[in-house]
């Protein structure tokens, strides 16, 4: 038998057109899962921003993170690097999550498929994850609303993340029921009374912009930011239907204002109260366009925005979840 010469080869050096390909084509959470045991080198490769993307529901136990998936109507779940007995998830965007360490109450990002962790500044008694902004998939920048336990005293806050370190852009006091978003160069955040846009990168609020129907108690509002703008569902919490109202921004004019639209056209949205995700999708997948996915008490439904209609399509095990999207870097 002739004898061979073994030579070193390397999963990085995958030819990068190959391996685009490759990654596009990771649809669901368990290939995610699998996808995580390749070396770092390979993962470090991927600079994606436009592969096909699956939204699932999540939630955290002791051990294991726990996906579920509507096309497969099955949980997937894969250990914690560590134990998860003394921390807690508060939040998630843009593949990253928000985890609480309740012994030391110290607050960190974390990509539960990579395993990048990023530490956060904050020991604040109420902490909640409003949105991450990714740069060629690495997060830059972060926003969070942080209630003080002593002054009772409540808080937006902007960081840049550079070099793993964090530098604080924008803060000011905030209503408790706040949210935000970032979209284009901006950042969008608003409550059910008040809203306004700041620029993100030097910190400085440009201009306000109210909700459509604000000073309503009835109604709550959950901005998403798209390529072109900015999106803003409405909820009304007394409709058992969970009824939405898509209003769309309009600022090509130099005044913003919004419009109420039934076509949000190739786009489809997915809402928890604790999440809300829109992407681009076609009636060909899993997900029709121009609708809501979202979750009320009697299961998954999904909301028709054309036609202002309601449908509920499984009913999951009735545990606490929110959505999240897997990210490879």
């Amino acid at each position: 038998m002739p004898h061979h010469k073994k030579h070193d080869s390397y999963w990085s050096r995958l030819a990068p057109d190959l391996l685009q390909l490759i990654c596009k084509n990771i649809l669901d959470i368990s290939d995610f899962v699998r996808f995580r045991a390749v070396c770092k080198d390979w993962r470090m490769a991927i600079h994606l921003s436009d592969y096909s993307q699956q939204p699932c529901l999540f939630n955290a136990d002791i051990l294991n993170f726990n996906f579920y998936t509507l096309n497969s109507t099955q949980w997937t779940k894969f250990e914690i690097v560590s134990n998860f007995k003394e921390k807690t998830v508060l939040g998630s965007s843009q593949g990253y999550m928000l985890i609480r360490d309740i012994k030391t109450w110290s607050h960190y990002l974390l990509n539960p498929i990579t395993g990048n962790e990023i530490q956060l500044p904050l020991h604040d008694y109420y902490l909640k994850l409003l949105d991450v902004e990714l740069e060629e998939g690495v997060p830059k920048y972060v926003a969070v609303f942080t209630c003080e336990l002593i002054h009772l005293a409540a808080f937006v806050k902007i960081y840049r993340i550079e070099d793993e370190k964090l530098t604080m852009v924008y803060q000011e006091c905030t209503a408790p029921d706040v949210v935000g978003t970032f979209y284009k160069s901006s950042i969008y955040i608003t409550s059910s009374y008040d809203g306004k846009v700041i620029d993100r990168k030097p910190g400085i609020a440009m201009h306000r912009m109210s909700p459509p129907t604000n000073m309503n108690p009835f109604r709550q509002c959950r901005p998403c930011g798209i390529a072109s703008g900015l999106l803003l569902l409405e909820i009304n919490t007394r409709n058992p239907e969970c009824l939405f109202e898509i209003y769309r921004l309009d600022d090509e004019n130099g005044s913003a204002r919004w419009i109420k639209t039934n076509n949000i056209g190739g786009l489809v949205v997915f809402w928890t109260w604790t999440s809300c995700i829109c992407l681009e999708t076609n009636n060909s997948g899993l997900y029709k366009r121009n609708s809501v996915y979202y979750r009320s008490s009697k299961g998954f439904g999904r909301f028709d925005i054309e036609n202002a209609t309601a449908e509920i399509l499984q009913s999951p095990p009735p545990i606490w979840y929110s959505w999240f999207l897997p990210s490879l870097v």
